[in-house]
């Protein structure tokens, strides 16, 4: 039976790390969706987080350099709704690599970064004038999940297409949960998703234009 572990993102490592020791009572939880290679080049770049912790977070920052350059520049994190955080890096150079890391501190004095490993170990993400862009009726996924983990419902925005757009939800073994086929787009639209019926666990997005493109996005459901 396929176990996807991405679930345990944020909880110190995978099936063998956290069944073989103590797990910390009540740590802070990063959860972030890296960039892709590729990125279309623009005049900043959304970084989003959820960041979770029962005593609340105090603060949140985000490390970030062109790759190449030996300082970090720090900058806070805006909690923008429900534990979840972004910040823009400005950019006005035409090609690159970003690297970036995490860091949060609780209000009960808990700080963790993210990855685990920084500042030796961070995300990255290359972009170019050629990259990736938004096509006259292409599908453009313009966020992650919100909030995620999610309890009751969660949220995503879609932009750049019109006409119907089917979506399908499977769980980690790939067994159809939710489709729907109602959405037709003609500017950007913000989607609700109830998932108050859903048992805890790992779902599968996937957003279907008419011509066959199609975008995945996973989000997870912890009460």
């Amino acid at each position: 039976i396929p176990i996807d572990v991405r679930a345990f993102d944020g909880f110190g490592g995978a099936i063998h790390c956290i069944t073989k020791q103590i797990p910390a009572d009540n740590p802070v939880i990063i959860n972030h969706h890296p960039y892709n290679d590729g990125q279309k080049t623009s005049g900043e770049f959304l970084i989003e987080a959820t960041i979770h912790n029962k005593s609340g977070i105090a603060e949140a920052k985000i490390f970030y350099r062109l790759k190449g350059t030996e300082e970090w520049t720090e900058a806070s994190l805006t909690d923008e709704q429900n534990g979840f955080w972004g910040y823009s890096i400005p950019n006005s150079v035409a090609e690159g690599i970003y690297e970036y890391y995490f860091t949060a501190t609780s209000n009960n004095g808990k700080t963790i970064n993210k990855p685990i490993t920084a500042p030796e170990g961070f995300y990255s993400f290359a972009f170019t004038e050629g990259g990736v862009s938004v096509e006259e009726n292409e599908l453009f996924v313009s966020s992650e999940f919100y909030p995620n983990p999610a309890a009751d419902n969660t949220r995503i925005k879609l932009s750049g297409a019109s006409g119907s757009i089917s979506m399908t939800i499977s769980n980690s073994v790939g067994n159809l949960i939710y489709s729907n086929n109602i959405y037709s787009l003609n500017s950007d639209e913000e989607i609700l998703l109830n998932t108050r019926n859903f048992p805890n666990g790992v779902y599968f997005a996937t957003f279907i234009m008419e011509d066959g493109e199609r975008i995945t996005k996973q989000f997870v459901v912890i009460r």
